[in-house]
């Protein structure tokens, strides 16, 4: 039995606070489009405040890295949903369109409620993109796992130009069943990054079997096995 992998990015804290809808959950802005916009709505019995913030979304093999920006900036930055509510948000770009795909997250980050204090907020995080403005190769993943037998590591490395979604990843063992490790979103993987995360342990270590996801909405597919020299270690 396989306990589920953990997360490959947390999308949201849940606590106390009510919970809210972020439309569309993934936003890709085209190269000659300088606008796109997001609607947030409140299904809660309070009104919803918060601020939103554009950040800078990098990777490294272990690890998420976010950085301010200035490419894209958010319209209204704060705003209150009232119940039952939603709000309109744009994102609005300030420089022209990289030859590349660039990445970024939206925060939304819940402000305190003086009836409530002591509350946990919300903190929801979307990922935002900008369509390179030349067709980029579509995601190519490769896959290695690394470790021993009770602490393996799943590392993907995506040589594609584009970012790599992943939804439904399982793994396939040596006798054909499938083990779902995570359903629905399980992550991504940007353009010509590598990333490591933890496996459940298994006592064959995942030797024999194939790992299989589904990248993009596509269908699902077979991730390439690489050899350890073929994944960038950095």
């Amino acid at each position: 039995m396989f306990a589920g992998l953990v997360p490959l990015l947390a999308a949201a804290l849940a606590g106390a606070a009510p919970d809210i809808h972020v439309e569309p959950a993934l936003l890709e802005i085209p190269a000659d489009q300088e606008a796109a916009e997001v609607w947030v709505s409140n299904p809660g019995d309070r009104p919803w405040a918060a601020q939103a913030s554009l950040y800078d979304w990098s990777q490294r093999i272990d690890g998420e890295q976010l950085a301010p920006t200035g490419t894209l900036i958010p319209s209204p930055a704060r705003f209150t949903i009232p119940a039952g509510g939603r709000q309109r948000l744009r994102l609005v770009r300030t420089r022209p369109a990289p030859g590349g795909e660039t990445a970024f997250r939206l925060i939304l980050d819940q402000q305190a409620d003086p009836q409530t204090p002591g509350a946990t907020r919300l903190r929801h995080s979307s990922a935002v993109f900008i369509s390179p403005a030349v067709p980029q190769a579509p995601p190519h993943l490769r896959v290695e796992t690394r470790g021993d037998t009770t602490h393996p590591a799943l590392v993907l490395h995506n040589a594609g130009g584009i970012h790599a979604r992943i939804t439904e990843l399982a793994w396939i063992d040596p006798q054909g069943h499938r083990h779902l490790l995570q359903p629905g979103l399980a992550g991504y993987v940007l353009a010509g990054t590598t990333r490591r995360w933890p496996l459940p342990a298994h006592a064959s270590g995942y030797a024999g079997g194939r790992f299989e996801a589904q990248i993009n909405q596509g269908r699902p597919q077979t991730l390439e096995t690489a050899t350890l020299a073929a994944i960038p270690a950095h």
